[in-house]
């Protein structure tokens, strides 16, 4: 365990060289808890000792423990010298205590920037802007027919942080119908991330990143993502059909489902996604090889390879290239 850091800070030169990219909003913090208390100490040495000469600060003494808490304030008597050490009282540790009186930030920020990372932590390999999405805080210019201005995003430069903290909690009431069902397949592997929208529109992801969005017939859009990694969709209402495939179905059914991708034997062709029964034994048996060679042996997509190269073994299946 790192053992925390003691520094004594007696001018602002000496803070500024303290100050870095990893340290600084605890400094920050930390600096303005201290002046707070200098002032509190300095109101109650002035009642104290009404016809005394104020003492002066003697150093700000800064400990880099991680926690944003100040334990006492040191004065010198600037007739004797004397050092006095007061003990600071009514201490101000909480971290939203201590935003709101400095006004580093409001309430409605913090929150919203508590969902961000909330969502981040939840839906590990999203990336940021997909977030910002997901959650309402980008929008498109036209919500009902994104592609009909480039995927223009809508200018949301004036938006006061109520009116997007509000888009946020109505965006996440309508994804908490879903909490029960994707609770229930936590535990299973995706095969086939996929939904049908209303108008019988079926979207499929089939990687990561795979972010596809249709407006339906209804004027409202729909959008599935996270491929075989994590079950995210966008939508203005749930009134969608999941027809995801998982690993607890039928062999026949997962073969017929999970895809790869190729390029084509050049590799100079667009991605094509082929389902893995229509997949050549060469190419199941390179796509082995080509795992285990990357550390991926143990992966779920080899598992189902071997499994479909046994089955077709059982089964009297050949495919050529």
């Amino acid at each position: 365990m790192e053992k925390e850091k003691r520094y004594e800070i007696e001018t602002i030169e000496q803070l500024v060289n303290l100050s870095n990219v990893e340290n600084y909003e605890r400094l920050g913090i930390d600096f303005l808890l201290w002046l707070n208390y200098v002032n509190q100490t300095f109101d109650k040495y002035k009642k104290d000792n009404p016809n005394s000469k104020l003492p002066i600060v003697n150093k700000f003494i800064w400990i880099d423990d991680g926690k944003n808490e100040i334990k006492h304030v040191e004065l010198r008597n600037t007739t004797n010298g004397e050092v006095t050490t007061h003990e600071v009282k009514n201490k101000i540790t909480d971290e939203f205590t201590i935003n709101r009186k400095y006004k580093m930030i409001t309430k409605e920020q913090k929150e919203i920037l508590l969902l961000i990372k909330k969502e981040l932590v939840m839906n590990d390999g999203l990336r940021f802007n997909q977030v910002l999405h997901n959650l309402g805080i980008n929008e498109f210019a036209n919500k009902k027919d994104p592609y009909e201005k480039d995927f223009l995003l809508r200018d949301g430069y004036n938006d006061i942080d109520s009116v997007v903290l509000e888009r946020i909690k109505n965006r996440k009431t309508i994804e908490s119908k879903k909490e029960t069902e994707e609770q229930v397949i936590s535990d299973k592997k995706i095969i086939l991330n996929r939904i049908k929208t209303p108008d019988g529109t079926v979207l499929t992801s089939h990687h990561v990143h795979d972010f596809v969005c249709h407006v339906d017939a209804n004027g409202k859009r729909y959008c599935v993502d996270g491929g075989n990694d994590y079950l995210k969709r966008s939508f203005e209402t749930a009134d969608y059909e999941d027809v995801s495939i998982y690993s607890d179905a039928p062999f026949e059914i997962i073969r017929e489902n999970f895809h790869r991708g190729g390029r084509g034997k050049l590799g100079n062709e667009d991605v094509k996604w082929t389902p893995m029964n229509e997949m050549s034994d060469r190419w199941l048996d390179n796509c082995i090889i080509y795992n285990e060679k990357g550390g991926q042996g143990d992966s779920l997509a080899n598992k189902l390879y071997k499994q479909e190269l046994e089955y077709r073994k059982n089964n009297n299946i050949k495919i050529e290239d």
